[in-house]
């Protein structure tokens, strides 16, 4: 499983060459022949041990580039070490940053069976020979480790990492010891986890090993209920349709998130029908067809074959698409409060309702407008399918296909984008992304002037929004959307240009910026919820718990403050709710005169301060040049 780090069109794009490297691999079996009953048997946080042994150079393994003219051996070329090849001490620095703290954020994420065992280092053979020189080790006290090691890469080859496991527990066949290959060259000089801006390296290290963890072709036939070492009875679903084929992992978590979204049961082919289930990629050629979520479908899923993240912010995010395949492989259970909404064909991102056709109909028939630029139109519109950020996009081009499979790509016959991973639709790139309280209109401006400005919804009746009047983001004019001018397109010139900006539907636009900026609230993967009150975007009353297992209880990571007892439905009336919040109020002061005393006190005081600051802030909004600046 490898993940490059490719220039398209001047573009940063992130493509994983699954098991072009690593693929075969015999894995080992250890640990005791011990059928126990999942069912009584206690999860419990993983525990990775991560072994930095031959990145700090506390080991030597003879195929880490040390010192320059080094003769170093990987994958079959014979490299001599330059000084980028060798890691500089900021970069080991950084390492160790980024890894301790994609070490946190998968033991927050799972849970699993304990292996209270020891667990024996195994040596990496591709099919060039032994890649790694371990010798005889071993770990006690993890359900996994992962042993680090930096290799050295061609010049043209801007491979970030890879990772692959080695090891698995014989009776369910749980990864427990696995490698990651770093590219020396692709290290970044600081640290970095899941809210750094810049987090391509940490997400790129969490993709490669979920791969490790399991999330592999390799690994399916293997994948179990998690009561159970017997697998399901079906996994993979293929068929052909439009001239090409389809594969659907199909396994009970993944159903459930395709009916769920897609609103269907079945997906119907040509050849047969398939149970609907998470597509997986088709394309990308050998290591990235059947290891992926088809880019397509998911293209925001940190786990797609190819993500088109920029080091302007974030855009890739754990989804309750991956999340789904951790749960089906049976050997994890997941903090679902840690994932995202995946926005891309979410039903609550538009009115609430699936979008007919999205999972296999031709894109340029069913997707939403504002997901890819459409060629039909002349002019030229800079958009995003959340509002949350602005970039360039491929093409047009003409695609060489039979007449199947052109119904697919390019029934319309205007021209399609140039990324095969992503059946080339033309979408925009995120090279420029709205932090949080902020988004972007469609505009005919690049988004190197026409940047995103604060907003405000009036529940999904409509929407004001800041855009820039000049191209340093100094000067603001207020745009209100409302259902009636939904579609209107008005011209607001920036400096001495001309430049048109388009309003859209309110309710689908605050419903989008609100999924995009929110972690789930409420269970994902029950059929009934919704992360979205029905008449305002506001995320619903958060559930307690968190984990997709009703028997597991415990941390609940970046849990919103309001309360909630996750019995109310989703949707339900907000009034109602903070009528019984008030009620509780009532009793507790009732209850205790003193602390009444305490509580009216400190209410004054932070009113006088909420007042001078509100006051503050009016004063600044007064003057234009007291705006945001970009």
């Amino acid at each position: 499983m490898i993940l490059s780090l490719l220039l398209v069109a001047q573009l940063d794009v992130h493509t994983c060459n699954h098991d072009l490297e690593m693929g075969n691999i015999t894995r080992e079996l250890q640990g005791p022949s011990s059928y126990r009953n999942l069912k009584s048997t206690e999860w419990k946080s993983i525990r990775i041990k991560v072994d930095y042994n031959y990145i700090d150079r506390t080991k030597d393994d003879a195929r880490t580039c040390t010192w320059v003219g080094q003769i170093v051996t990987f994958q079959g070329v014979r490299y001599t070490c330059k000084r980028e090849h060798i890691l500089t001490y900021s970069k080991i620095l950084a390492i160790e940053g980024t890894l301790n703290n994609v070490k946190s954020y998968l033991e927050r994420l799972l849970t699993v069976i304990p292996f209270n065992y020891n667990i024996n280092y195994v040596d990496f053979c591709s099919r060039y020979g032994y890649e790694t020189n371990f010798g005889k080790q071993s770990a006690y006290g993890a359900d996994i480790v992962l042993a680090v090691l930096s290799r050295p890469r061609q010049d043209n080859d801007a491979t970030l990492a890879s990772a692959a496991g080695l090891a698995e527990e014989r009776t369910y066949h749980r990864p427990i010891f696995g490698v990651v290959f770093l590219n020396p060259m692709a290290v970044p000089d600081t640290a970095q986890d899941e809210n750094s801006k810049d987090s391509r390296f940490f997400y790129t290290c969490v993709h490669e090993i979920f791969h490790a963890l399991g999330i592999s072709p390799s690994y399916f036939r293997d994948y179990h209920p998690h009561e159970s070492i017997i697998p399901h009875s079906q996994i993979i679903c293929s068929f052909r349709k439009y001239g090409r084929d389809f594969s659907f992992l199909v396994t009970p978590y993944a159903h459930k998130f395709a009916v769920k979204r897609f609103g269907v049961q079945e997906f119907q082919g040509d050849d047969r029908t398939c149970q609907s289930g998470l597509e997986i990629e088709n394309d990308g050629g050998q290591g990235t067809a059947g290891s992926h979520l088809e880019a397509r479908s998911y293209m925001s899923d940190l786990m797609v074959g190819m993500t088109i993240q920029t080091k302007s912010g974030p855009f890739a995010r754990l989804t309750d698409a991956v999340l789904a395949i951790l749960l089906d492989t049976g050997n994890y259970k997941v903090n679902w409060r840690m994932g995202q909404p995946l926005v891309w064909g979410h039903p609550e991102s538009i009115d609430g309702k699936p979008i007919p056709n999205f999972a296999i109909g031709p894109p340029q028939n069913v997707f939403p407008k504002y997901y890819m630029r459409d060629f039909s139109v002349q002019e030229t519109w800079y958009a995003s399918f959340d509002f949350k950020f602005s970039g360039p996009f491929s093409g047009p081009a003409r695609i060489r296909a039979s007449y199947s499979e052109k119904r697919f790509y390019d029934p319309k016959g205007i021209g399609v984008g140039t990324t095969q991973v992503y059946d080339f639709i033309p979408f925009y790139f995120p090279n420029y992304v709205c932090p949080k309280g902020q988004a972007i209109l469609p505009s005919t401006m690049s988004y190197y002037y026409h940047k995103c400005g604060e907003y405000s919804c009036d529940g999904y009746k409509s929407f004001t929004i800041q855009v820039n009047k000049d191209n340093i983001g100094r000067q603001w004019e207020s745009v209100t959307c409302t259902k009636e001018n939904a579609t209107k397109e008005f011209s607001l010139p920036l400096g001495y240009y001309s430049r048109k900006v388009s309003c859209v539907d309110p309710e689908r636009f605050c419903r989008s910026v609100k999924l995009n900026e929110m972690k789930f609230v409420v269970d994902p993967f029950d059929p009934n919820s919704k992360q979205l009150s029905s008449d305002s975007p506001t995320p619903t009353a958060p559930e307690s718990g968190g984990y997709e297992n009703p028997t597991i209880y415990g941390r609940n990571d970046d849990q919103p403050e309001s309360g909630g007892d996750g019995k109310e439905s989703s949707g339900g009336n907000s009034k109602g709710r903070e009528a019984k919040q008030n009620a509780k109020k009532i009793i507790i002061i009732s209850t205790c005169s003193a602390a009444a005393a305490l509580i009216v006190i400190a209410v004054i005081v932070a009113f006088a301060v909420y007042s001078a600051k509100k006051a503050k802030e009016n004063a600044q909004n007064e003057e234009p040049d007291a705006n945001l600046s970009i």
